[in-house]
């Protein structure tokens, strides 16, 4: 693969692997469709300057990752089951589908956005109206820092979305906080339930952060 748009249409094969055989990890847009099935195998990582627009089947094995990259604002949509998926590019606006899509991060993957402390990374809905729906299965992880979140619904996951220094507005299902100074004090309440990944289970009412100081 080389850092051209990479088209996925033949419904005729089983699926199309990204696995060991394959050479280069750069592309630009990644289109699925027309019944097509695309597999990103455990250990690879496609890194993607462009839009994902899948209107197919995407899976990701685990330990595959996806890595946006570049300046440019990118779309994401359809329904992806991705691995790990990971944006750390300051000033990038993603635009996530909402009808008929739905990010995935399947048990044992990690969701990794962020910006840095001059510039946020944007995150929001494609089109005008609806929310982009966010799925973080059990047993996922999430590292999401220096966000501006808008007009999204992580409700569909086991895991509420947890962003530190972000902004965000018109969301369901995140929990959003500005700084969090190093050593700060977090109470485990056990208010709600047994799970340590609800926030309300904690005081306050956040999950918390390798800085904090736990009681």
């Amino acid at each position: 693969m080389d850092a051209s748009n990479a088209l996925v249409k033949n419904a005729t094969v089983q699926q199309t692997v990204i696995g060991p055989e394959v050479t280069g990890d750069q592309v630009g847009s990644v289109v699925v469709t027309n019944a097509a099935k695309l597999y990103l195998d455990s250990g690879r990582t496609l890194s993607v300057s462009g839009d994902w627009l899948n209107s197919a089947t995407f899976a990701s094995a685990p330990g595959g990752t996806v890595r946006f990259v570049g300046s440019g604002a990118a779309r994401i949509c359809g329904v992806n089951d991705f691995a790990n998926l990971t944006c750390t590019e300051p000033g990038k606006t993603l635009r996530f589908g909402t009808d008929g899509s739905r990010l995935n991060i399947i048990s044992g993957g990690t969701l990794t956005l962020s910006g840095d402390e001059t510039s946020a990374l944007v995150l929001d809905r494609e089109g005008e109206t609806g929310l982009w729906p966010l799925a973080l299965a059990p047993g996922s992880s999430m590292a999401l820092t220096f966000l501006d979140v808008s007009n999204s619904d992580a409700r569909f996951g086991a895991v509420e979305a947890f962003a530190t220094d972000s902004t965000g507005r018109d969301n369901e299902g995140w929990t959003i906080v500005g700084r969090i100074e190093p050593g700060a004090t977090i109470t485990w309440t056990g208010a709600a339930s047994d799970s340590w990944t609800l926030k309300d289970n904690w005081d306050p009412a956040r999950l918390p952060v390798a800085t904090d100081r736990l009681v």
